[in-house]
C-alpha cells in the first residue's frame, strides 16, 4: 500500500528586476515538471543574486525536484545546504526526512522529523511523515499516534486520514480503517489511492460488492490504472464465487464475464467460467472456456487439467501439459457427465 508523504514547496520571489531571473524563479517553483525545476533553481543558485532565505528555498525545491525525479541522494544535499541557510525552518527538515525515508534510513528521517516538530509542535505535515515513517518500520501503534496528531491538526487533508487508514488496516482493524478511507475520499473525490485500498479492504471483508464500486471508480478517473483493473477482475470473480455457493448461477455467469472483462490475463477466471457454463448446461462454451484457461495457464495449467479427468475415469493419456484432441474429448465426456474438474 503506498502512503503519500507531505511535502512544502517554497514560493519565491523574484530578487531582480530581469527577466531571465523572473523565469528562473517561475522554473524554481515549478512542482509539476521536476526536470524543469531542476534547471531553473539551479540557474537561480548559480546566478550569485539569491542569498539568505531566498537561496534557502532555491536549494529546497531543487531538492524536492530531485526526490520526484527518486534522485534522494542529491534531495538530501541540497535540503541540507538549505537548513544551513534557514537553520530554523521545520519543513526543511521535514523535507529531508522524506528523502531518508525513501531511502530506507528510517532513523535519520524519523530524526529529522523530530527536529521539525520541537521547531513546530504543531506541524502536520511532520507528525504524518513521521507516522508514515513508523509503518514502514511496521511500529503501527506509533504510526497511529502520529496520525491521531496529525488529523486533529488537519483534518481536512484527505492524505493523513489515508495514512491512518492503512496503519488501522495493517492492524487489523479493518472497521477504522474503512472511515478513514470513506473520510479521505471524502475530502479529495479524485483520490484514487484511496478508493483502491478501501477496495481492497472491503474484499478482504467480502463486501465485494462495494469492492467492485471502488475499483471502477478508480478506472473512471485513470483508464491505465492495471492494479485497479486487476482488482476488479479478482472482485468480480469472488463475488461471483459467492454465489455460485449460493446456487445463484444466473448472477455468477454475469459476474464471472465481467471478470473477464475487466481483465482478460488470469487463467482462473476462465477456469471460473468453464464450470459455471458447464452447470447450465452451455457444455461446448465450457470446453471453450477451459481451453482458453489452459492457454493462458501453460502446460502446469493443463497438467491440472489432465490430472482431474484422469482421477474421473475420462483420461488415459500423459501427464504431459498437453492440451490436445484426447484432454478436448475427456473434458466434452466430463462435462456431459457434470463432473467437476480442479474446483
Amino acid at each position: 500500500m503506498r502512503v503519500i508523504p507531505l511535502v512544502f514547496l517554497m514560493i519565491l520571489a523574484a530578487v531582480a528586476p530581469v527577466l531571465a531571473q523572473a523565469d528562473n524563479v517561475a522554473d524554481c517553483a515549478q512542482a509539476a515538471r521536476p526536470d524543469i525545476g531542476v534547471t531553473g533553481c539551479t540557474a537561480m543558485i548559480t546566478s550569485g543574486r539569491a542569498a539568505g532565505a531566498e537561496l534557502a528555498a532555491a536549494y529546497n525545491n531543487r531538492g524536492l525536484a530531485y526526490r520526484d525525479l527518486n534522485k534522494n541522494r542529491l534531495a538530501i544535499k541540497d535540503f541540507s545546504e538549505a537548513i544551513i541557510l534557514d537553520p530554523k525552518a521545520a519543513d526543511l527538515r521535514s523535507n529531508r526526512g522524506v528523502a531518508y525515508a525513501a531511502l530506507g534510513e528510517y532513523q535519520l528521517a524519523i530524526a529529522d522529523y523530530d527536529d521539525a516538530i520541537r521547531m513546530d509542535p504543531n506541524y502536520a505535515g511532520a507528525y504524518a511523515n513521521r507516522g508514515n515513517t513508523y509503518v514502514d518500520l511496521e511500529k503501527y501503534a506509533l504510526a497511529i499516534t502520529d496520525y491521531d496528531r496529525a488529523v486533529n491538526l488537519a483534518p481536512n487533508d484527505a492524505r493523513v486520514f489515508y495514512g491512518r487508514a492503512i496503519a488501522f488496516s495493517l492492524t487489523g482493524d479493518h472497521d477504522s480503517a474503512l472511515q478513514d478511507y470513506d473520510r479521505a475520499i471524502s475530502l479529495a473525490s479524485d483520490y484514487t489511492d484511496a478508493y483502491n485500498n478501501r477496495g481492497i479492504t472491503r474484499a478482504g471483508l467480502e463486501q465485494y460488492e462495494g469492492a467492485v464500486q471502488d475499483f471502477k471508480k478508480v478506472i473512471a478517473l485513470d483508464p491505465n490504472d492495471r492494479f485497479a483493473i486487476e482488482n476488479l477482475g479478482k472482485a468480480y470473480a469472488k463475488l461471483a464465487w459467492s454465489q455460485y455457493l449460493a446456487n445463484d448461477l444466473p448472477g455468477t455467469l454475469r459476474n464471472i464475464e465481467s471478470a473477464i472483462a475487466a481483465d482478460t490475463r488470469f487463467a482462473v477466471h476462465f477456469d471460473d467460467y468453464g464450470h459455471v457454463l458447464a452447470a447450465v448446461g452451455r457444455s461446448e462454451n465450457a470446453v471453450d472456456a477451459f481451453e482458453r484457461a489452459a492457454q493462458i495457464g501453460g502446460p502446469a495449467y493443463a497438467k491440472l487439467y489432465q490430472q482431474a479427468l484422469r482421477r474421473h475415469g475420462y483420461y488415459r493419456g500423459t501427464i504431459d501439459g498437453s492440451f490436445g484432441r484426447p484432454v478436448l474429448r475427456a473434458l466434452r465426456r466430463c462435462i456431459d457427465k457434470r463432473c467437476r474438474l480442479v474446483k
